[in-house]
């Protein structure tokens, strides 16, 4: 298992998310987070990310205490995980 976790809050987040996006193998999901790892969170001090890999599965998990903050962010990793799967599609076909 792989993951990224990023500087704690400090209280409990009201809102959470999380998206899971299956690859077609370990190594192709560890390569999606190396390349998603370097867009930093937009709001840091409002919006948690953690990113872990496990199996061939991407997980990627937010909290917040502003809603309207935590679904820019989840909206923002779908933008990217799209532009990380065209990657694939085009170059490892």
């Amino acid at each position: 298992m792989c993951c990224i976790s990023y500087p704690k809050q400090k209280r409990m987040a009201r809102w959470r998310a999380e998206v899971r996006v299956q690859f077609g193998s370990e190594e192709s999901a560890k390569v999606a987070l190396a390349s998603l790892d370097v867009d930093e969170e937009l709001h840091p001090e409002v919006v948690r990310r953690d990113m872990i890999v496990a199996d061939s599965e991407l997980v990627v998990r937010f909290a917040s205490e502003d809603p309207k903050n935590l679904r820019n962010s989840v909206n923002g990793i779908f933008d990217m995980i799209a532009l990380v799967d065209q990657v694939f599609q085009t170059e490892f076909k």
